[in-house]
């Protein structure tokens, strides 16, 4: 059988966000979406923005009210580029224009040398038909706000002068349509430029205020969906551009979720995944086929699992909650680079090759060449090959390094930890840093250790801290190993077997045999749990992602969060450091007064026709609003076990404690509550301080 190279595995590698799956330009091939259809056309990834697109295009053309003046909010990677494309190709189809129009803008967005941050076609670009005059009549695309033709211009100044042309448009002339792609950033530096240049109240800046309270994630943002400012159109009390500007912000929703994407019955990560793993891309002759190494190549392996719709949606679940627990979305094309980083990997990972399937050859022929006759020496290309199988790709974390062992000489012991200890030392792309350092910590299956006996991964861990022999034969009846996996298992069963725990070296013994089963744990629990959807922090998270949206269960948690915040009364220790674990008796001068005001916790929004969801629920408190993030909703679950507020998280200590300060810091200047006596300061064994009447000073009542 031949030694095939599959030249879509190397296409897989330009997914990255560091290759072409990076800055993308309408109309050029290169970066951004790296989707492509049998035509080399851009396979459009359907999402919640591409149907408004589609339908306002429709709307357009058919004469309907609709806005005609698009701002696509948010940072890199999120598909603005993508949404403006779409948006065009639907006006060339509505407009009849037989891709006249797209034509004329390929032409114009060309690099001449530079492509251009933003075009312009009128009605007297040649071969466009009367229905673009009719409806049209200028098209104005800015692909990239933050960039300007002349490097000495300011672009907050290019994007202000771009809408003041279109708020001074000739109220007798059809209102341009106008679409730009713009971030928070520069909408902030363009709001400081119109303020300055054209005064406070004057149109330019009623819009851009109006764009930076739709797109920005501020107190706004957390309310009922009565109560935030309104996306699509926006709400602009000016005559004349009244209804005709709307925007999006592309980093809200959640792209794992199929029902905030237009209607699509998969979400468009799961889009994604399937391109990915399309059966007609592997196996195939000349591919992988009737390749030589298919069998053990972990990119094909990969690729088998997850055309599995159940392990497909298990990794899709795991994925989901990675970013509720550290509260930030998946964009565009930080997924391409996980999906390509963890079916295959990065360039850096095959250094010395010309193609990953040659690295993956040669690792084969080592291990058959080796296995039989000095196992010791296939140790290496199997834990390179099983590493990259997704599993171990999407948890980089080898939690065994942290064992100290020594002297560990023998044959496949050295040879295993000599390959992890290489393994960890590889360069690290923006990905596998935010795996290792992010979702590893919270979710890698390796930390999963559950109560329950009948749970698949308590199995394995009892099983493995009997023997590596009979931990292998649990995971083949709960789930089976890939074949690479098996020689691994086996060669580790080998080396646990060379060891004799009875002999005069003992001490040394017991420690190289717990080396080789946390090895073998790790590992196994990793690709199980992995594969049926089970993480470390399972029960927390599961239950934060089902009570997001519940009304009922997040009352439940309101009574939990006004006792971490004094339910009998506000206490706050005037002498206490922000942010610090504190003892609950530990105070010298207190300021007292009545329990904090705390409404019913809001669940997240799930969105309407002008607004879009998010995942945060929000906590009203005083005249502050601020989120129920994941590590808060553990520190609420957390003191219902009985944990103690010091032993809290620092982040939540330090939410938990700015809180508290704003009101104190409000009731700390209430002279009519000191009055009152709702409000004191309390000098520990010593007595009081209060305030007899408004306007007097205060004074220290003893304690009798």
């Amino acid at each position: 059988m031949p030694k095939n190279k599959n030249p879509w595995i190397e296409k897989l590698l330009s997914w990255h966000g560091h290759d072409q799956g990076g800055v993308s330009v309408p109309f050029n091939d290169r970066g951004g979406n790296p989707l492509r259809d049998e035509h080399g056309d851009p396979e459009v990834i359907e999402t919640n923005l591409i149907k408004r697109l589609r339908d306002l295009a429709r709307d357009i053309a058919e004469g309907t009210e609709a806005p005609r003046w698009i701002f696509l909010v948010g940072g890199p990677g999120n598909g603005k580029s993508e949404a403006v494309q779409e948006f065009l190709y639907a006006l060339d189809r509505e407009l009849q224009c037989d891709g006249k129009l797209v034509g004329i803008l390929k032409q114009k967005f060309s690099p001449a040398p530079l492509v251009p941050w933003n075009v312009e076609v009128n009605s007297d670009d040649s071969g466009l038909p009367d229905l673009f005059k009719e409806k049209i009549q200028r098209l104005i695309v800015v692909q990239d706000a933050s960039a300007s033709n002349n490097p000495r211009s300011d672009a907050a100044n290019e994007i202000v002068n771009k809408i003041v042309d279109l708020a001074t448009h000739p109220p007798s002339l059809l209102l341009p349509v106008f679409i730009c792609c713009i971030n928070r950033g520069l909408l902030a530096r363009a709001l400081t430029v119109a303020h300055k240049d054209w005064g406070p109240g004057n149109e330019v800046v009623r819009i851009i205020e109006a764009l930076i309270e739709a797109t920005a994630m501020r107190q706004e943002t957390l309310s009922e969906n009565k109560d935030r400012p309104p996306c699509w159109p926006l709400n602009l009390d000016i005559s004349e551009v009244e209804k005709q500007v709307c925007c999006w912000p592309l980093d809200v929703e959640s792209l794992l979720l199929p029902e905030n994407h237009g209607g699509s019955s998969i979400s468009p990560v799961e889009q994604i995944i399937e391109k990915a793993i399309v059966e007609n891309e592997w196996e195939v002759s000349g591919r992988c086929a009737d390749c030589e190494s298919a069998d053990l190549c972990p990119f094909r392996q990969n690729a088998i699992w997850l055309r599995n719709e159940e392990t497909r949606d298990n990794l899709l679940s795991i994925l989901r909650r990675g970013e509720l627990a550290i509260s930030q979305r998946w964009n565009f094309r930080d997924t391409f680079s996980l999906i390509a980083g963890t079916l295959v990997g990065n360039w850096n990972d095959f250094a010395e090759f010309d193609h990953p399937c040659e690295w993956a050859h040669e690792k084969v022929v080592s291990i058959c060449q080796q296995v039989q006759t000095r196992p010791e020496k296939a140790v290496a290309p199997a834990i390179a090959l099983v590493s990259r199988l997704y599993p171990n790709a999407m948890f980089p974390v080898p939690m065994f390094l942290n064992l100290q062992e020594k002297n560990l000489t023998e044959k496949i012991t050295l040879e295993v930890k000599n390959s992890i200890t290489l393994l960890e030392k590889q360069p690290q792309t923006h990905i596998q840093n935010l795996l290792r350092h992010s979702i590893s910590p919270r979710l890698d299956p390796a930390f999963l250790s559950p109560l329950k006996e009948d749970h698949p991964i308590r199995k394995l861990e009892n099983s493995y801290s009997q023997s590596v022999e009979i931990g292998n034969q649990r995971w083949d009846s709960c789930s089976g190993m890939s074949k690479v996996e098996s020689i691994f298992f086996t060669l580790l069963k080998s080396a646990e077997e060379e060891w004799d725990p009875l002999s005069r070296e003992s001490a040394q013994i017991l420690e190289v045999l717990k080396f080789l089963g946390v090895v073998g744990v790790s590992l196994a629990k990793r690709s199980v749990g992995t594969r049926l959807g089970y993480h470390t922090n399972e029960d927390y998270l599961s239950d934060y992602e089902a009570v997001i949206r519940d009304e009922n269960a997040l009352y439940d948690l309101t009574q939990e969060l006004r006792s971490l915040l004094g339910a009998g009364g506000f206490h706050f220790n005037a002498l206490e450091s922000f942010g610090q674990p504190r003892s609950e008796d530990d105070w010298l001068i207190a300021l007292r007064g009545d329990t904090m005001p705390i409404a019913p916790i809001t669940p997240a929004p799930m969105g309407g026709g002008d607004l879009p969801a998010h995942d945060f629920p929000f906590i009203k408190i005083v005249n502050y609003s601020i989120p129920l993030t994941f590590d808060l909703y553990m520190a609420l679950r957390l003191r219902q076990d009985g944990c103690e507020s010091s032993s809290l998280p620092a982040s939540v200590r330090a939410a938990i404690d700015r809180i508290r300060h704003l009101h104190a810091g409000q009731l700390c200047r209430d002279q009519e509550a000191f009055v009152n006596g709702r409000v004191f300061y309390e000098i520990k064994d010593y007595g009081k301080i209060d305030l007899p009447r408004e306007g007097e000073s205060p004074r220290l009542r003893e304690m009798r």
